[in-house]
C-alpha cells in the first residue's frame, strides 16, 4: 500500500496487472505462486479492493502478467514495467524498472537502447540469450553462462546471418533440428554436445517465450485513457472506514488523511486545477539544492473541504485533531502551480523556517490566502503539458514508459528542472545542477505481476 501512494505522491500512476488462467504451468522456477493461490483468495482480493479505494488502474491479464505488461509497454500504453524478473525484456519491453538493496529511493533501470552493444540488438537476440541461460521456461544449455551466451549473440554469423531469423521461425521438429546444427557451428567445443539435449529449446519453451498470450491491442489501447482520479469528501465516506478497518489498526485514526492528502496535492498540481496552489499550506527553502524535492506542508482540511464538518469528522476519526501534513513533493511538480518567474524566485530564495501554527483548523484561511502569501502570487500557468507517467507493474511486475519532450526552449539561470532535458522529471540526476543530465536515481515506482495476485507497473 505505501509503496503505491509513493508511487502517486511522485506523479507516477501505477497500473497493476494480474496473471490470467491461460499463464502457462510448465515454469521450470517456482515462484511459488501455484501453492500460494490457494490460500491467497482472500488477500488477493483485499488488494483489489484496496486498489479500487486508492482510485490505482487494474488489468486483468488473460495469460502471463509480465508479458502482458511487455504488450502495454511496446504500444506506448504505459512508461516502463517495475519487475524483479528479467523475462520483461525477453517479451519486448524497452524499459525495465527494478528496485535495489540500495534502499527505497534507489532503483535500476534497464533500457534495450543501451543493451544493444551488448548483442541484444533485436527481441529474436534476447530470446535466443534466455533460451542459452535458462529463464523460467527452460533450464538453458547445460554449461552455458551469460558470458558464452553473449559471445554467440556477437559471433558474426549471428550478427550478420540469417540464424535469428530461422530461430524464430522454428515451429516444427524438423525445423528445430536444422536450427541446431547451425547453432553448433558458433558454440565452443565444450558444449557442441548439450545441444542434443531434448530439452534445450524445446517447442513448447519458444512457444512461451517467443508468442505468449496476451490480450488484444484493442483491448490494451483502452487502457491508454485510464487517468488518476483525485479522492472527494464524499469518497472518503466509504475509503477512510475500509483503510481504517484493514490496515494500520494501531495509528491514529487520522492516518489515511496524511496518506491522502499529499496525493491529492500532486495530481491537482499536475492537472492545473484551479486553486491547486492553495492547497499548499507552507512550503520551505531546502538546504541542499541538488535535491530534486522539497519539504511542503498539506492542510488536509483544504486538501477535502467538509472533512471538518462534526458530522463527518466525528464519524470518520473520532476525537483525533487534524493536523497539517509535512512532506517531501517534487519540485517539478511543485512547479506546476508557478509561473517561471515565481519558480526563480523561490529556487533563488533563502532557505526559510516553516510557518508558525497552532491548530492546523487555524493555520490557513478557507480561501487559501495565507499559502498565496507565502508562494508568491502572480501567474498560475502551468509551464509544461507534459504527461505524468503511468507504469505497468504485473502483480509480480511493472514497467514504464520514456516519454520525450519535444520542445526545446532557451535554458534559463534556475530553469524548471524538466525543460531542460528530454526526458521525465524523474530522470533527472539530482546529484548535479546540470539538470540536463539524466539519471534515474531516486525514482520510487511499483509494479505487479504474477499468478492471480501479482500486480503491474505504471504509465
Amino acid at each position: 500500500m505505501f509503496r503505491v501512494l509513493r508511487l502517486l505522491q511522485h506523479g507516477i500512476l501505477p497500473l497493476l496487472v494480474f496473471d490470467g488462467d491461460q499463464r502457462p504451468e510448465n515454469k521450470q522456477r517456482s515462484t511459488g505462486r501455484k501453492s500460494q493461490q490457494g490460500n491467497a483468495g482472500d488477500s488477493l482480493r483485499l488488494l483489489k479492493r484496496l486498489l479500487d479505494a486508492l482510485h490505482v488502474p487494474r488489468h486483468q491479464a488473460p495469460g502471463e502478467a509480465e508479458a502482458e505488461c511487455a504488450a502495454l509497454q511496446s504500444l506506448g500504453v504505459v512508461d516502463a514495467v517495475w519487475t524483479e524478473d528479467g523475462d520483461a525484456l525477453m517479451f519486448g519491453c524497452s524499459v525495465v524498472v527494478r528496485k535495489t538493496k540500495e534502499g527505497p529511493e534507489v532503483v535500476e533501470v534497464f533500457r534495450m537502447d543501451s543493451l544493444r552493444e551488448r548483442g541484444f540488438t533485436c527481441k529474436e537476440a534476447v530470446v535466443l540469450f534466455a533460451m542459452l541461460v535458462g529463464c523460467d521456461y527452460t533450464s538453458g544449455l547445460a554449461g552455458c553462462g551469460s558470458a558464452m551466451a553473449r559471445k554467440v549473440l556477437l559471433d558474426e554469423s549471428v550478427r550478420t546471418g540469417d540464424l535469428l531469423e530461422q530461430f524464430w521461425g522454428v515451429e516444427t521438429h524438423g525445423a528445430r533440428s536444422s536450427w541446431l546444427r547451425r547453432l553448433r557451428d558458433v558454440l565452443p567445443a565444450s558444449l557442441k554436445d548439450a545441444v542434443n539435449d531434448d530439452k534445450f529449446a524445446s517447442l513448447t519453451a519458444l512457444r512461451n517465450c517467443r508468442r505468449p498470450i496476451v490480450s488484444g491491442a484493442q483491448t490494451l489501447e483502452r487502457l491508454r485513457g485510464v487517468a488518476y482520479r483525485e479522492h472527494t469528501s464524499a469518497d472518503l465516506h466509504m475509503i477512510i472506514p475500509f483503510l481504517q478497518d484493514h490496515f494500520n489498526r494501531n495509528y491514529a485514526l487520522t492516518w489515511p488523511l496524511k496518506q491522502l492528502a499529499p496525493v491529492q496535492l500532486v495530481w491537482s498540481l499536475l492537472k492545473g486545477e484551479p486553486g491547486a496552489r492553495g492547497l499548499v499550506a507552507a512550503f520551505k527553502q531546502k538546504n541542499n539544492k541538488a535535491r530534486l524535492t522539497s519539504p511542503v506542508q498539506v492542510d488536509p482540511i483544504c486538501a477535502f473541504p467538509g472533512i471538518d464538518d462534526s458530522s463527518i469528522g466525528t464519524a470518520l476519526i473520532g476525537m483525533d485533531p487534524i493536523v497539517i501534513v509535512e512532506c517531501e513533493i517534487l519540485d517539478a511538480i511543485l512547479a506546476y502551480g508557478m509561473s517561471e518567474e515565481e519558480f526563480r524566485q523561490w529556487r533563488e530564495g533563502n532557505t526559510k523556517a516553516w510557518a508558525k501554527k497552532t491548530r492546523a483548523r487555524e493555520a490557513l484561511l478557507p480561501n487559501g490566502e495565507a499559502a498565496k502569501a507565502m508562494i508568491p502570487s502572480g501567474s498560475s500557468k502551468r509551464i509544461t503539458d507534459a504527461p505524468s507517467p503511468v507504469v505497468a507493474k504485473a502483480v509480480g511486475r511493472g514497467r514504464k514508459r520514456k516519454a520525450d519532450d519535444q520542445s526545446a526552449p532557451v535554458p534559463l539561470p534556475f530553469q524548471p528542472l524538466w525543460e531542460s532535458c528530454n526526458d521525465k522529471f524523474w530522470e533527472l540526476d539530482a546529484s548535479s545542477q546540470e539538470y540536463g543530465r539524466h539519471r534515474v536515481k531516486r525514482s520510487t515506482a511499483v509494479g505487479t505481476g504474477n499468478g492471480a495476485d501479482d500486480p503491474i507497473g505504471l504509465d
